[in-house]
């Protein structure tokens, strides 16, 4: 087991420099409340003034030596050693037993995650209740078991189910709402516009002071259908941003945007659930495509996600990329040198998949796939060169 010596000695300056501005807060605090107003007359009562500065000047670890390579002052460690001793500070007083990756460090415990969900309202004689995709469901689910077992996250979690008949206003009025509760640590839209009303205001609020208003006049990626949008069936705003029509079904990115870091494709298709049954009721197993967006802003509290499929597997596939935990890591860390079409602390992927059959019943659509089936590509600024 390292000991925390062994610790400090191997930090670099910038390391060491964040954990000695930590343990001045602490001991600032600490000596509040036993009641000192000033934290040099806390010091002197612990006969450690003199020891203490020292300790805490970061100067003191990096000694300039023209005859060796820059490590830290042993000298300096151990003295810091002397005075946490003193102080009756422990190792857990300064670092947190928290292995959470980033962003999902940014919660606070206790914060709720809300995921909000599209459905439709079926009424029949019998009965009246809300439908919503069994696969947008799992994908929920999938995030909500990610963050409580593999981030070990303290939260709450919730859900709203809103109708895809809910007016645009109504749905813009919706999303401020939800951004407005301190209690949120992030807001999580699941689905297209086609069955979520929220997610063209996620969507705007998402874009909103981004870098990629340099480079597009709206969205640097967005879902197309081969036919007029009000046959969709949703109230959409005039501009829908995310949803457009054109030639084909999938996910089309600008051609001002790049794409990923070497594969420059701008056109994602997507095989619809009827073709891909009749292909499969007529002999042809081929894996069929789909594809789909994610959207993920870090810059603001609560935290803002955007997860949408053109079909049901690819809004799975898009829910898996945000739970890819280094990919994640490192393009958020990229962000801030310029690598996201959407600027510092944000990105948007689009996600490519290909899904198969999971049983021989030639009329199910069961369609899934595996980890290896998808790629994520993140969209970047025509500029960018890693």
């Amino acid at each position: 087991m390292m000991t925390f010596r062994q610790l400090l000695l191997g930090m670099a300056e910038p390391g060491i420099v964040r954990l000695l501005e930590i343990l001045r807060e602490r001991v600032l605090r600490d000596s509040r409340r036993l009641g000192y107003s000033k934290v040099d007359d806390y010091l002197d009562a612990c006969e450690i003034r003199g020891e203490y500065r020292r300790a805490t000047n970061p100067a003191n670890y990096f000694p300039k030596h023209s005859h060796s390579v820059e490590r830290v002052d042993t000298a300096a460690v151990d003295l810091l050693l002397y005075c946490m001793r003193q102080l009756n500070l422990s190792v857990k007083d300064l670092i947190g037993d928290d292995l959470r990756s980033h962003p999902w460090d940014l919660f606070q415990p206790g914060d709720t995650l809300l995921t909000v969900l599209g459905g439709k309202l079926i009424e029949t004689p019998e009965m009246t209740q809300h439908y919503v995709s069994h696969r947008d469901t799992e994908a929920k689910n999938r995030l909500v078991e990610f963050l409580h077992k593999r981030q070990r996250l303290e939260f709450h979690a919730a859900e709203d189910c809103l109708l895809i008949e809910m007016l645009a206003e109504e749905a813009r009025a919706k999303t401020e709402e939800y951004r407005a509760r301190r209690d949120v640590g992030m807001i999580v839209v699941v689905a297209s516009p086609v069955v979520n009303p929220l997610a063209v205001p996620m969507v705007q609020a998402i874009l909103a002071n981004s870098t990629c208003n340099d480079y597009v006049s709206g969205s640097p990626a967005w879902f197309e259908w081969p036919f007029a949008l009000k046959k969709l069936g949703a109230d959409l705003p005039k501009k829908p941003l995310i949803l457009q029509q054109g030639a084909g079904a999938g996910v089309r990115v600008d051609p001002a945007v790049r794409v990923g870091d070497a594969d420059q494709r701008h056109w994602f298709p997507r095989v619809g659930r009827r073709e891909a049954l009749r292909r499969f009721q007529e002999g042809d197993f081929a894996p069929v495509e789909d594809a789909g967006i994610l959207m993920l802003d870090t810059s603001v509290r609560p935290m803002l996600a955007f997860i949408a499929g053109h079909g049901g597997c690819a809004t799975l596939a898009a829910m898996d990329a945000l739970q890819d935990e280094e990919t994640i890591s490192r393009e958020l860390a990229d962000s801030h040198d310029g690598a996201s079409i959407l600027g510092p602390g944000r990105l948007m992927q689009v996600v490519a998949v290909k899904c198969r059959k999971s049983s021989n019943r030639p009329n199910v659509d069961d369609f899934c796939f595996t980890r290896r089936d998808w790629v994520a590509y993140t969209l970047r600024p025509p500029t960018w060169q890693r």
